[in-house]
């Protein structure tokens, strides 16, 4: 190989490192490819297969995924293990899992290799068939699906035999994109299961006619539009309810918890519409794939932007489902005896007043605090150095029928461990002090249920 072609392919190699300063998924979006490299090299071809070999074993970086494109294109056989090494690892597993587009990238290159990748993908897929990996075998069967010859078909016709029904659900899904009509004698003897059938009708579809698919699904679709029907029927209620019901937020930043949950309600209800609708349309057959996808990423772009909202607003949702927002430094409950009135129902006067007083008692520690029910919440500070208390009383259903408890915890990576010992201790000496009167002339008996 001549010095020049040598010298230019390691820079371009160089090139192809350019976003490997961290692991892939350590970026929040998708840095932009070094694609006129990437080009370059597939040009050069054979030279450039070794070094861009070596670039495989980063399997955590995005110098992997370049490379790999750039083999795939070039279609070296020399490419296929390796590939098959780098995308069965867990390296890249834990990297590109969650990143669908790159993740796709070792099947595609594989796939355009062609023939030459079948017996190697043959002996992954028999060594993880043996190991009953689902996750490699469901590697395998997504190469396979793009190597046309019988030793492929076999392979995915096989896995419907499977007993996981996921095994069954990659097999069929394979087999839809394999493209080949005999597929569908097999793949209507999996109808009658309801697990997958959902998937096997998809791939049916995929290849017969309108008119055949639906021949094919006659005896299941009533049934499938009544789930459709109860399934849609409770996402309308749900949204409903979000309305009718709304959340019952009180206090400082009751305004804010309410408006938040109330999205949150209704964001839930409208996505699960959007995607029943869509479902529909599919099972029927009146949407057809081109319009199916296109109406999948206008989804997913909703999804994104809902969950752009959930993040931003990730401590309010914590709140509003219940839960205590970041790690607890303490956690601390009590109980009472004589706090609570004997009877299970009607009101509770001694653990409202309890409550309210604690209320009263946050807010002049300078929290904002909110009220849900039985629930205080109490924030200061911002979000990265805040400080939180939870606290809820309510009647102990497990001490007997006078029995009141206490809930304390304190959240947030502004509490120093002086300042939490502190608080506390001035928590639970206002609380006990509280609970003394309210019990009167009883002597005040307390049990710590945890700490």
């Amino acid at each position: 190989m001549e010095h020049e072609t040598v010298k230019r392919i390691n820079e371009l190699i160089d090139e192809l490192k350019v976003n490997d300063e961290k692991e892939a998924l350590k970026y929040e979006r998708r840095p932009k490819e070094p694609r006129e490299a990437m080009d370059e090299l597939v040009k050069i071809g054979r030279p450039a297969v070794k070094p861009l070999l070596e670039l495989l074993k980063n399997t955590s970086r995005y110098s992997c995924i370049y490379a790999t494109k750039v083999l795939g294109e070039i279609g070296d056989s020399a490419a296929v293990q390796p590939i098959i090494d780098a995308f069965s690892s867990e390296g890249f597993l834990d990297a590109f899992a969650e990143l669908a587009d790159d993740y796709d990238q070792p099947v595609s290159a594989l796939q355009r290799i062609g023939l030459p990748a079948l017996e190697p993908t043959l002996t992954f897929f028999k060594k993880k068939r043996d190991e009953d990996s689902d996750i490699g075998i469901y590697q395998a069967l997504r190469i396979l699906a793009g190597i046309k010859d019988e030793k492929s078909f076999k392979a995915l016709v096989d896995m419907l035999s499977h007993p996981d029904s996921e095994v069954q659900i990659n097999a069929a899904e394979s087999l839809g994109k394999y493209g080949d009509k005999r597929a569908v004698e097999h793949l209507k003897d999996l109808l009658e299961n309801v697990d997958v059938r959902d998937y096997v009708a998809e791939a049916i579809r995929k290849l017969v006619s309108t008119q055949e698919y639906r021949k094919i699904l006659a005896p299941y679709v009533l049934k499938r539009l009544e789930s459709f029907s109860s399934e849609i029927s409770q996402n309308l209620r749900n949204l409903e309810y979000a309305h009718e019901y709304p959340p019952h937020f009180e206090g400082d930043q009751a305004e804010e918890l309410n408006a938040i949950a109330l999205e949150q309600k209704i964001q839930e209800s409208v996505e699960n519409l959007l995607d029943k609708t869509l479902e529909l349309g599919v099972y029927e057959a009146v949407i057809p794939d081109a319009l199916k996808k296109e109406l999948n990423r206008k989804l997913w772009k909703v999804r994104g932007i809902w969950e752009r909202f959930k993040l931003e607003h990730e401590e309010e949702i914590d709140i509003i489902n219940g839960r205590v927002p970041a790690e607890v430094v303490r956690k601390t409950t009590k109980s009472y005896k004589g706090l609570a009135s004997p009877s299970s129902w009607g009101p509770q006067p001694k653990l409202d007043e309890l409550r309210t007083k604690i209320w009263e008692w946050l807010k002049n520690q300078d929290f904002l605090v909110t009220k849900e029910y039985s629930h205080l919440w109490a924030r200061k500070g911002t979000k990265h150095s805040r400080k939180g208390c939870y606290g809820a009383v309510l009647k102990d259903d497990e001490r007997g029928r006078t029995w009141g408890l206490v809930h304390f915890n304190l959240w947030g990576k502004g509490w120093s461990q002086k300042e939490t010992e502190k608080f506390t201790k001035s928590f639970w000496e206002y609380t006990e002090e509280i609970a003394a009167v309210l019990v009167v002339k009883k002597k005040l008996q307390i049990q710590t249920v945890k700490d």
